[in-house]
């Protein structure tokens, strides 16, 4: 009697075995003829293996390789975990415990099929959950549509706790709970003359972190000038470090990014621009209140620090000349309440400090705001120069207009006032032994120098010159600097003479 109730529990127990055996089989080649037959020439999905596990609702796929359009994607494995077959069949939800991809690349050029998705009427899913979706050493090797190339040597991302909703009230269609990323040796070239890229980027627990970030030369200072359609500076920078303690997604039916502070550390910005071969775009330039309104997504940042960074300026005017030089070094800036939205219920005014060694000699300082919904850009900028020998002045002016100074500035100081049209603000100065000499090939035209200094103030004498700036009109297809200069070059004029 007892042989026979083991035998019984025996067969029952090999029934259940060979039940779950079948089951996996039979779901194995279900999912195996579902991949392999809905996947056409331009959706192409291989593998070498496939595992199912239907009683746990674990899949795998091992040496994958997926063909969409012009990219290809291969990955060692690709793995999900307990899926919730409860879930998918009676409420008609995914659940999912965990989706895994290893070892995997991306490969190929991006094209655009500009195909009209039809958009039906109601998801065939209510909701998608993932407790954690993890890609673990994620290669990408792209060329763009442009046919610039775009790079990354390894991607690491780690989400928590994934829902997919698709809410009609919101930018984002899903939600996390947690999320790490973490990006190694980005590279991407965004035109024919530059290429911009970092060493490392991480994100995890709303910080953010770059190494190395820079905007890289691809052609010559002699040759770039040739591969853009317009005249256009080329651009060099290295910073050796950012970082954002706090960055916050929201989720509104606008995109909206906030950012508590940004810490700039170590930056060096190099400006050339070539003025000799190309004629100006003509081309309207916003002021940065405007061109922050335009926005595309809202954006709030609290404030930016910027530390020990140098900014050098460098235009090219005469063909096989030698282009001007000034430089801003040793800068210091804080920048607060750069933003596109309301706080509580009225619009912050964005206010920046900046102090600086001009020509790494002469003391700048600067404070310049503006508010964003001002709709006629109004803008005040203020602040000192002091102390610039002739040589600071002369390494810009002698190789762009043939003109050098001798003597000295002592102190410089300006208050501007200005919108998208027009600027008005007071200029004072203070210099010594002023003299200005032509040159033509490097040589002085004395006589005609001579003539022109019985025009100029040798000095300010009796301390500052105070003179007016008066409706000076904005070339809007210059930047706010070139605006700026504008006032500050019409403030010496009126000073000297």
């Amino acid at each position: 009697m007892k042989n026979k109730l083991q035998v019984k529990i025996l067969v029952f127990l090999l029934s259940i075995f060979l039940g779950y055996k079948i089951l996996d089989m039979y779901a194995t080649h279900k999912i195996d003829t579902y991949l392999k037959t809905n996947f056409g020439k331009t959706n192409a999905l291989e593998y070498d293996e496939i595992e199912i596990n239907f009683l746990l609702g674990n899949a795998a796929l091992k040496q994958c390789k997926a063909i969409q359009d012009s990219v290809t994607f291969e990955s060692e494995k690709v793995e999900i975990n307990n899926f919730s077959f409860y879930q998918y069949f009676i409420n008609n939800k995914i659940k999912i415990g965990s989706f895994t991809v290893e070892n995997s690349k991306i490969t190929g050029k991006i094209i655009d099929t500009k195909k009209e998705e039809k958009k039906s009427s109601k998801s065939w899913y209510e909701e998608v959950n993932i407790e954690e979706i993890a890609f673990k050493n994620l290669n990408i090797n792209l060329t763009k549509q442009n046919n610039f190339p775009l790079s990354i040597d390894r991607i690491d991302v780690n989400l928590k706790d994934f829902t997919l909703d698709n809410p009609s009230t919101a930018s984002i269609p899903f939600e996390y709970s947690a999320l790490k990323t973490t990006i190694k040796k980005f590279k991407s070239q965004f035109s024919k003359v530059q290429a911009v890229g970092f060493s490392n980027f991480t994100f995890e627990n709303e910080r953010i972190q770059v190494d190395s970030l820079e905007i890289i030369p691809l052609k010559s200072r002699e040759n770039y000038i040739y591969h853009v359609p317009y005249e256009k500076d080329l651009l060099t920078l290295f910073v050796k470090k950012i970082t954002v303690p706090s960055f916050k997604i929201h989720n509104k039916k606008r995109l909206f990014f906030e950012l508590d502070t940004i810490f700039i550390d170590q930056g060096d910005f190099n400006v050339y621009g070539d003025r000799v071969v190309l004629e100006h775009p003509h081309q309207r330039k916003d002021l940065y209140s405007k061109s922050m309104r335009n926005l595309p997504f809202d954006i709030d940042i609290h404030k930016i620090n910027i530390q020990d960074t140098q900014i050098v300026y460098e235009e090219l005017t005469k063909k096989n000349g030698t282009p001007g030089l000034i430089s801003f070094n040793s800068i210091h800036a804080e920048i607060n309440d750069l933003t596109n939205v309301e706080r509580e219920n009225k619009f912050p005014r964005t206010v920046i400090h900046i102090d600086s060694s001009f020509m790494n000699t002469s003391d700048l300082k600067i404070d310049w705001s503006f508010k964003t919904d001002n709709l006629n850009d109004e803008f005040n900028i203020r602040g000192s120069l002091l102390n610039v020998p002739k040589e600071n002045i002369n390494s810009f002016m002698r190789p762009t207009t043939n003109v050098e100074v001798e003597g000295r500035i002592n102190q410089l100081f300006f208050n501007l006032y200005g919108n998208d049209d027009v600027s008005n603000g007071d200029f004072e100065i203070d210099f010594d032994n002023f003299k200005i000499n032509l040159l033509e090939d490097g040589n002085e035209k004395k006589v005609l120098s001579w003539i022109l200094n019985l025009f100029i103030k040798n000095s300010s004498k009796n301390g500052l010159i105070k003179t007016e700036i008066k409706d000076l009109e904005r070339d809007k297809t210059r930047s706010f600097w070139n605006f700026f200069w504008k006032n500050i070059e019409k403030g010496l004029k009126q000073s000297l003479t």
